[in-house]
């Protein structure tokens, strides 16, 4: 039998400058959760805050959340690193501090989106043996950091779960695994902004075959957790030019 702790994302506690990241951590638990998710762009923005380097913002977090006793789940989301056009050494370099960071928080995963930008590299040889080298970074040292692989719906060539399983299968990491999002799997399958009704016509029927496809062919080890992320429905629906569509 699982066991099914929530945690919640730092960035879904409050977006405004007032939101410190310390007070969003102290809301979490006050509000029961389990664990938070910690959002890179947070531990930023509270560290030069308080004029402290990165490390030592996130030992008064790490600190905090013992205190508070919630657990970091992650650190995220290290985008753009798989396929991207800079220099490997240089992604590598950051993976490196992000890693760091994580296993110094205590942190089990690095989640890591699909890469979204449209001049990436999609060679699967190239983007395979990238997102290895991560995991072989985060699998390096102890505590071990399991990198958590997101598939964005909009993601430039791994956009859905079965996409992202397949490179799971390919990277062949036991530190590499899933982060399922309920709102990119759902933004792909089901919900449709363009129209009054919000969904596609044949939404209830291709969501109901792809869940029974995904019972049957992902293994529950490589999900490393789920996201359970919405979306507000448009009303009116979205113009398609919006998106450039």
């Amino acid at each position: 039998m699982f066991s099914h702790k929530l945690a919640i994302s730092t960035i879904s506690l409050g977006q405004h400058p007032s939101h410190q990241l310390d007070r969003k951590i102290t809301a979490a638990a006050q509000a029961g959760y389990s664990g938070i998710e910690l959002v890179f762009s947070d531990l930023e923005a509270y560290s030069q805050l308080h004029v402290l380097s990165l490390i030592n913002g996130a030992q008064r977090i790490k600190q905090l959340c013992v205190n508070l006793k919630l657990e970091i789940i992650s650190l995220a989301p290290f985008e753009n690193y798989e396929g991207d056009t800079a220099p490997l050494k240089e992604r590598l370099q950051t993976a490196t501090l992000w890693i760091q960071i994580a296993r110094f928080i205590g942190a089990h995963y690095l989640q890591v989106p699909s890469q979204f930008k449209p001049d990436a590299i999609g060679d699967d040889s190239v983007v395979v043996s990238e997102l290895q080298q991560l995991a072989d970074l985060g699998s390096a040292e102890s505590p071990i950091v399991s990198i958590a692989y997101e598939g964005l719906s909009w993601g430039t060539y791994y956009p859905t779960w079965e996409s992202t399983l397949e490179l799971v299968y390919k990277v062949d990491r036991p530190n590499f695994g899933l982060c399922l999002d309920t709102f990119h799997i759902l933004t792909k399958l089901w919900a449709d902004p363009f129209t009054t009704s919000g969904k596609f016509p044949d939404g209830d029927k291709a969501l109901r075959d792809s869940l029974d496809r995904f019972v049957q062919d992902c293994p529950l080890d490589k999900v490393f957790y789920v996201q359970l992320s919405d979306g507000e429905k448009f009303d009116p629906p979205s113009p398609r030019n919006i998106l450039g569509i």
